[in-house]
């Protein structure tokens, strides 16, 4: 046989490498069953053709052997699955291969294969064949292959993923128990490679197909909602939010093609229920008596496997690598860990229809699905410290400490589900136990009666001690709420797990009168915890997100809310905590800027109130560094000058609207010209046009989406969204004679330059 790289030196490129190989074969066809074996000898990888020409000639024959082409797929696939991992010099050789299957129409024989609806009456003409083919081992050996095709070539996948007959034929494997896997992986892939999402209610019977779907079988097909019902992968290579929007902007029916998949979705009766059923299927594994380290569990788990496997089938160790392969997949570590992988993807799909335009619906059902209950019993299960784990398991590149493990995206994604569920949620109170409530209750309703809730400056509605069935509820002595807490309070401070923790927590507290809930949080200890990680200060470089975090629940847990200023003045009074705790501030302000938020937003508040309020904010340690004007000007500076519009971001867009609240602080008190000219005298010069970029994006990024957004605004500070709308329109107003624009202070350099950008 020619080898590869005599021909490279006969042959310099492409067309006249194209032209030998049609010398050599002595034909021009497509058609592999037209060329003599021969010719096909000759070429390089010409056995693979060899092989394809076996099968397309069984095809076109009446006496189907499916033992002859069984062989043949074994060949093509063992072929490929050597180029797993080729490096540069092998490069062009993988790509020729797929240039000849290309070709020959290999592609089209395969999905023949896939298309026929029979495939002969018997494996061979043997009588006693040992090896039994049937037609469903023929099309799963045969989307093994175009899978491995997708990979190696991904111009195949483009092709195949934008027909919509090859779909639909993939889709109707996905009926059999021995092509489903298969069929779904290759969709999975061929949907990644799409240019635009399909519709899946233009599928024929794939709602049928769906609610007949359970067990691993639904959790395998969440694969492909993932790429379906997300959005993510939209933005992905648009890291700023200018980019995003503009995105948004010119392809508006992205998002509304994904949320009617959604709805496809939810309008099967069957799918929600049996969804949580397996997202919160018990029991949990693996979990073994006496272990206390998650590693460990895992460790115990394959080698319990590889022991059962050495004691039920053979009598010699080499006998099983021989088999290791081919007669027990489910003993490699991917084939272990498939089960944990298959509850991360349920529970990503449950987090995500809770993201859709369907949100209110979906946490209406998941509530009396009894979800939340079914989570808290999860969570039992979890382990979350992290010590002990030994040298021998760490992931290489990773730290000692590191907590990589099989379960870490379960947890994520267990975490970020609660956060979805809870976020502006009715239900959020499931979270809790039927006691934990009259608790919150008793709270509330007490300062219904006395109204001392600053909250948002308005008395909250009595709660209803029987408003949520006990049902529904979490049992036992704690609920899920308190238990996250806990589990943070024990985490380590550099985990990445608190983030998800505080998000957690944080989302539970975003309603528009929390002032009961952030009691009932002070009497658990959350606010001396958080205190106490942020001056402890040794999260390392790669801990911004906790930071962030962390800032962010202590200033949802202290708005508004005198008692918990009072401990918090306890707390850091002592010492040099308070100046360490805002050197922090400062210095990390796009992480605490949502802190800076809550404690202008509560002196606003509570010196408009009068009173009591009024006189605890002149002496309060913490609202004495928001208190002047002076500090809420350097504050709005530093601000500013943390961000643009091409750096924007959904991390930092935050430090926009807390520049925003200042602003309108200060307008409500006609203090708007003092910051204005306040910026235009400070010594960078571009803070004025680049604060009215920032607007006009503002403008466009809040003002023309109908989503939750805006009620996010309104909700979190308290002020209505026509306040916002209407301080930023006096900002970015073109009048030069009014001192409440920006305009107002601009030179005739700064609007050529404005003009120009």
């Amino acid at each position: 046989m020619a080898s590869r790289k005599l021909v490279k030196k006969l042959y310099g490129n492409l067309a006249e490498y194209r032209l030998y190989k049609k010398e050599i074969s002595g034909h021009n066809s497509n058609y592999l069953h037209m060329v003599p074996e021969s010719s096909l000898e000759l070429l390089p990888n010409g056995y693979i053709l060899i092989a394809l020409r076996s099968i397309e000639a069984s095809l076109m024959s009446i006496h189907f052997s499916r033992h002859l082409v069984m062989d043949k797929l074994k060949i093509i696939l063992g072929a490929l699955s050597n180029m797993d991992e080729y490096n540069r010099e092998q490069e062009c050789e993988v790509m020729d291969v797929m240039g000849l299957i290309n070709q020959y129409q290999g592609v089209k024989t395969l999905l023949s294969i896939l298309s026929a609806p029979d495939l002969g009456t018997k494996c061979c003409d043997l009588d006693n064949c040992k090896e039994s083919y049937n037609i469903w081992d023929i099309k799963a050996s045969t989307l093994n292959i175009i899978c491995r095709l997708t990979t190696l070539d991904t111009s195949i996948g483009e092709e195949l993923c934008e027909s919509s007959e090859v779909l639909q034929l993939l889709f109707s494997l996905m009926g059999n128990a021995h092509t489903y896997s298969r069929a779904a992986t290759l969709i999975e892939h061929l949907f990644i490679l799409r240019k635009n999402t399909l519709q899946l209610n233009t599928v024929p019977g794939l709602d049928r197909l769906i609610s007949q779907l359970d067990g691993n079988y639904l959790a395998n097909f969440c694969n492909i909602l993932a790429v379906t019902i997300s959005d993510l992968d939209v933005y992905e290579n648009k890291p700023s939010l200018y980019e995003q929007s503009q995105l948004k902007n010119n392809n508006k029916s992205l998002s509304p093609l994904r949320d009617i998949n959604q709805g496809f979705v939810l309008s099967i009766p069957e799918f929600l229920p049996r969804l949580v059923d397996y997202a919160t299927k018990l029991p949990y594994e693996p979990r073994f008596q006496g272990i206390t380290v998650e590693k460990d569990h895992w460790m115990r788990l394959i080698e319990d496997s590889i022991s059962n496997i050495l004691n039920q089938n053979c009598s010699t160790t080499s006998y099983v690598l021989e088999r290791y392969q081919n007669e027990f997949p489910n003993l490699t570590l991917e084939g272990i860990v498939e089960p944990m992988l298959h509850r991360v993807e349920t529970v990503y799909i449950l987090g995500l229809l809770l993201l859709g335009e369907r949100r209110k619906k979906v946490q209406a059902q998941l509530a009396h699905l009894r979800l939340i209950p079914r989570l808290s019993k999860l969570f039992d299960h979890f382990i979350w410290r992290c010590d002990g784990y030994q040298e021998r398991l760490r992931v290489p590149g990773h730290q000692s400490s590191c907590e990589c493990s099989p379960e870490v995206a379960l947890k994520i994604q267990f975490l970020r589900l609660v956060h979805s569920f809870c976020d502006q949620s009715e239900y959020r109170y499931l979270m809790l136990t039927p006691v934990e409530y009259q608790e919150v209750c008793g709270l509330n309703n007490a300062q219904s009666r006395t109204g001392l809730d600053y909250s948002l400056g308005q008395t909250s509605a009595p709660l209803s001690p029987n408003q949520y069935p006990p049902e529904l509820m979490c049992c036992g002595s704690q609920g899920l709420l308190s238990k996250i807490i806990e589990a943070l309070k024990r985490e380590n401070t550099g985990s990445t797990f608190r983030f998800w923790f505080s998000r957690a927590i944080e989302s539970y507290l975003r309603s528009s009168t929390p002032f009961a809930d952030q009691l009932f949080l002070l009497r658990r200890g959350l606010q001396e915890h958080l205190t106490a990680s942020l001056l402890q200060g040794d999260l390392g470089p790669n801990q911004k997100e906790v930071l962030q975090s962390t800032f962010d629940l202590l200033g949802e847990l202290l708005k508004f809310n005198l008692e918990a200023f009072r401990r918090l003045d306890h707390l850091i009074t002592a010492g040099t905590k308070e100046k360490k705790l805002f050197r922090l501030v400062r210095n990390n302000l796009v992480d605490s800027n949502m802190l800076v938020r809550s404690l202008v937003l509560s002196h606003d508040r509570f010196t408009s109130e009068g009173g009591y309020p009024m006189q605890y904010a002149a002496v309060s340690h913490t609202l004495s560094h928001v208190a002047s004007f002076a500090q809420r000007l350097d504050f709005l500076v530093r601000l500013i000058k943390t961000v643009n519009v091409t750096t924007l971001t959904q991390e930092n867009v935050s430090c926009l609207n807390t520049s925003l609240v200042i602003l309108m602080v200060g307008h409500r008190r006609s203090e708007l010209p003092l910051y204005l000219e306040g910026l235009r005298k400070h010594a960078e010069p571009q803070l004025l046009p680049n604060l009215r970029s920032l607007l006009l994006f503002w403008q466009t990024h809040y003002l023309h989406n109908k989503d939750k957004d805006c009620n996010t605004l309104q909700r979190s500070s308290g002020i209505s969204f026509d306040f916002w709308r209407e301080t930023v329109s006096t900002l970015v107003a073109e009048n030069k004679f009014t001192p409440e624009c920006i305009f107002h202070y601009l030179t005739p350099e700064d609007l050529n330059n404005s003009r120009t950008s």
